[in-house]
């Protein structure tokens, strides 16, 4: 049989995957043409059930498996890995409804007892589809409030950036343009003198040597002496 290619997003939906872990060839051939009924493409696994599973876990919907396939209990540490690497749900199949309850590892667990009549397969398997669905649709909407968040987040980082830029040319104009008192202090500042050697030189008092300072940096929207010389120096450049 010629293998089709796997569709695109432009295709359409993909199909569902389901993965039957089934012993009796001829209940996993039934269990395959139900599954087709839900759109749902099936593979009925053997020896590699593992290796199956874990290469498919990506694309997983929906795992069936005999509580025995490969061995007594085996079929559970499938179930398990399945629900470890996936979000699919698993039907679990097995003859005693006890010892599966104490089994049960997760809510996506749905438990079978034999002798399983069809109405009670079809039911589960749409159940679980169902709520496949759902999951997969809970997390796609989670991951898209996650990208716009990091795009709101983006978008206020470009605009920070911009106004910054603004603020910052607008300085540079402002400190271009001294005040006389400003300017003398500005230029003892230069040559490395201090707040007292300051209000000394000018013949005013330290505090009102402070106030200009203070009226300075917020008009370069700096917080320091060096701050300040440094924005007046890459103004003068």
């Amino acid at each position: 049989m010629k293998q089709m290619p796997h569709a695109s997003l432009s295709d359409g939906p993909v199909p569902m995957l389901a993965l039957v872990a089934e012993p009796d060839h001829e209940a996993s051939r039934h269990i395959r043409a139900l599954l087709a009924g839900f759109g749902a493409s099936a593979l009925l696994l053997g020896p590699s059930a593992e290796a199956e599973v874990r290469s498919r876990a990506a694309q997983l919907d929906l795992l069936i498996v005999d509580v025995d396939f490969g061995g007594p209990g085996q079929g559970l540490r499938l179930a398990q890995l399945a629900t470890s690497l996936s979000q699919a749900s698993v039907v679990v199949i097995g003859s005693t409804i006890e010892g599966l309850g104490r089994t049960a590892g997760s809510e996506r667990w749905h438990l079978l007892h034999r002798p399983v009549h069809e109405r009670q397969l079809r039911a589960t398997v749409s159940l679980a589809l169902a709520q496949r669905t759902l999951r997969l649709s809970s997390v796609r909407t989670a991951q898209r409030q996650v990208q716009l968040e990091q795009a709101f987040r983006e978008i206020d980082l470009v605009v920070r950036r911009y106004a910054t830029a603004n603020n910052a040319a607008d300085r540079t104009v402002e400190l271009g343009d001294l005040r006389p008192r400003e300017r003398q202090i500005i230029d003892l500042l230069l040559a490395h003198r201090r707040v007292p050697a300051i209000a000394q030189a000018l013949g005013i008092s330290a505090h009102t040597v402070r106030n200009h300072l203070k009226n300075l940096y917020r008009r370069a929207g700096v917080h320091s002496q060096q701050e300040l010389l440094l924005a007046l120096k890459q103004d003068d450049n």
